[in-house]
């Protein structure tokens, strides 16, 4: 077993030096053949890199790759980074939060009615804000409210693709105070 490990690591070697010296001498004879120039004032040497071919590795296609944005334009931060909501449930409380903006949130604290038009009051726990906004008003730069019921609002998020609707529910303990009360005859 040993003898023949080291049988076929001399005939590896051998046929290693065979290869480099049988290279080195294709080499040299292509650098003999090569016209010099005589104002160059140091000599070729024997090793020349050469560019390779354009390989088909470095082809788009062989990767099924697709550019998505044209070369020469590029989105802007802004556009690349624009903000989301989403409505977050902490056990009893429903709160809008912005994704550029965590610490602020908006949350319904209560429906009261001005004349005979319901309105909402929004609180912003980040920004200590309550706004008073009925259907159609902006409530954030994006945030606008869409309707108005006896326990919720919907409010639309605008985005450049599609609008966002979320409800937010008042508290069981709120909706004594401040829920919409509709008198029955």
């Amino acid at each position: 077993m040993k003898r023949s490990v080291i049988i076929l690591t001399i005939i590896s070697s051998a046929i290693t030096v065979l290869y480099h010296m049988n290279s080195q001498n294709t080499l040299a004879g292509k650098a003999a053949q090569a016209p010099s120039t005589a104002s160059s004032p140091e000599p070729t040497s024997l090793v020349q890199f050469q560019k390779p071919a354009k390989s088909a590795i470095g082809n788009i296609a062989v990767w099924n790759m697709k550019p998505i944005i044209p070369l020469g334009q590029m989105l802007s931060l802004k556009d690349m980074f624009k903000p989301v909501y989403t409505l977050v449930k902490n056990g009893r409380t429903e709160k809008l939060l912005r994704s550029d903006r965590p610490k602020e949130s908006w949350e319904l604290s209560g429906i009261v009615m001005r004349g005979v038009q319901p309105r909402a009051l929004m609180y912003n726990s980040g920004l200590k804000i309550m706004k008073n906004a009925g259907v159609g008003d902006q409530i954030d730069e994006q945030l606008i409210v869409k309707g108005i019921d006896l326990g919720k609002v919907t409010l639309e998020a605008k985005d450049s693709k599609k609008p966002q609707l979320f409800e937010l529910h008042l508290f069981n303990t709120q909706k004594d105070i401040y829920a919409l009360k509709r008198k029955n005859p």
